[in-house]
Parts: structure tokens; sequence; C-alpha cells
């Protein structure tokens, strides 16, 4: 394994990272609170 294999596994791995954090801002943003507000709605009931 080569040095320039190195930096290309570094580099893979910093976009996909990238590309998680990008998901899941937009995710969070078209979803709001409505998900939150399912949740404890799904959680109140104690059964």
């Amino acid at each position: 394994m080569d040095i320039f294999s190195v930096f290309t596994l570094c580099g893979g791995l910093a976009f996909f990272l990238y590309g998680m954090s990008v998901m899941s801002a937009g995710l969070e943003k078209m979803v709001g609170g409505r998900l939150e507000q399912m949740l404890k709605r799904l959680t109140a009931n104690p059964i």
C-alpha cells in the first residue's frame, strides 16, 4: 500500500463524511419539528 492509496482512502472517507453531514442537515430542514412532535405523541402512551 503506497502513499497515494492512503491519500485516496482519506479523500474518499472525507467525501463520505461530508455527504452524510449534508444529507442529515437536509433531512432535518425538510422534516423539522414534525418528527419531534410525532415521536412525542407515539412515546407519550406508556403502553
